[in-house]
């Protein structure tokens, strides 16, 4: 706790060695609730369904007696078993942990980059879509753990991929990002699988004859993402467009997700895109003529620099770009050929909007 004051950070903790919830509760209101850097109590890694009662017993008295905290679960992805593990299917296992387990917030692991095609698992992207559906509708955010080493049947990303992970969990509508792992743990297979920090305390290390940058590559998408993410945390995630749903389906409109959102009228590209579709909670607070639309573009795909094609409501004069935590407005014409950070924007007569994305990039959109 003296480490994250000084440092100016918030943790998670975990007490544990008491035999009842009422006991541990007690223990952790007593010792830790007076501490602004605790933000509340990691109760359950991965639960199987059947656990649902016993976890919303606990969160329902911790949230009675410590109200301005919160108990963090980690739920399965939806490639988890579903007879042992989800109970029957995956949104039957997301409904009846938001019916039964009254957190906060919604955390799931997913590592979606396979390890031995390199291809994205073909449900990432309708993971994240039903998380999103069905935590908007409770009013909660959700967040996702993504991987930073070789995790189960994921491999080890390259810097590119890891931006892209974290870029389309955000675009997808996450609103907190966590790593597996930090740390490299001590058993359980993990101990030389390429994490942040290894065995002997060391970032930035050799790892299977090749120089592993993890550490500093999260460091740096940690920061890239800073700016975007004050931007997007009020505001709601509405779904997203990708313009491959085939290969990659979506959960709602019978996997297709949204076609078109607000100012945007269609999306193409010279590849698969990813568009992330938000709108400001506190629209109201800003006059009648804000609309509070806002859009993150991306490839749909890793390891892919690609052109998106936004064909835009000709109502529109100006946007407000963001690259990584470079930020500039500009008004729109025919001769517009600029760019933000390392994306660049040009705009013609047929009101298409055009935005050159290097991989791992995304850019957001303020309209």
């Amino acid at each position: 706790m003296d480490v994250c004051s000084q440092l100016g950070m918030k943790f998670i903790g975990q007490v544990l060695g008491y035999a009842s919830n009422t006991e541990r509760i007690a223990a952790i209101k007593e010792h830790l609730a007076s501490d602004p850097t605790y933000v509340g109590e990691h109760l359950r890694d991965e639960p199987s369904v059947n656990e649902f009662g016993d976890l919303g017993a606990f969160v329902d008295e911790f949230n009675r007696e410590m109200p301005d905290k919160e108990v963090y679960i980690n739920l399965f992805p939806k490639y988890a078993n579903g007879a042992t593990q989800l109970g029957t299917d995956y949104e039957n296992y997301i409904d009846s942990y938001l019916e039964n387990v009254k957190t906060k917030s919604l955390s799931y692991d997913y590592y979606g980059l396979h390890k031995t095609n390199g291809l994205i698992f073909t449900d990432f992207y309708t993971n994240l879509d039903l998380v999103r559906e069905k935590t908007l509708k409770k009013r909660i955010p959700f967040w996702v753990i993504t991987q930073s080493g070789v995790a189960g049947s994921a491999k080890m990303p390259t810097e590119e991929e890891q931006r892209w992970s974290v870029w389309a969990n955000i675009a997808s509508g996450s609103k907190g990002i966590a790593y597996f792992c930090y740390w490299t743990p001590s058993s359980g297979g993990y101990e030389d699988n390429g994490f942040m920090i290894n065995l002997q305390g060391e970032k930035n290390y050799i790892y299977n004859g090749v120089q592993n940058n993890m550490y500093d590559w999260v460091k740096k998408i940690n920061a890239d993402i800073n700016t975007v993410g004050k931007k997007l945390l009020p505001c709601h995630a509405d779904g997203a467009i990708l313009t491959n749903t085939v290969n990659f389906p979506m959960f709602v409109n019978n996997g297709l997700g949204r076609t078109k959102y607000g100012p945007i009228q269609t999306v193409t590209g010279s590849q698969s895109i990813l568009c992330g579709c938000f709108r400001d909670a506190r629209r109201s607070e800003n006059g009648p003529n804000y609309k509070g639309y806002k859009a993150l573009v991306m490839s749909e795909l890793h390891n892919r620099t690609v052109n998106a094609y936004l064909t835009l409501d000709p109502s529109v004069t100006q946007i407000t770009f963001t690259h990584n935590n470079t930020t500039e407005t500009v008004a729109l014409s025919s001769t517009l050929s600029t760019a933000v950070g390392d994306i660049t924007i040009s705009y013609d007569s047929s009101y298409t909007l055009t935005l050159g994305i290097p991989s791992g990039e995304a850019i957001l959109l303020e309209f």
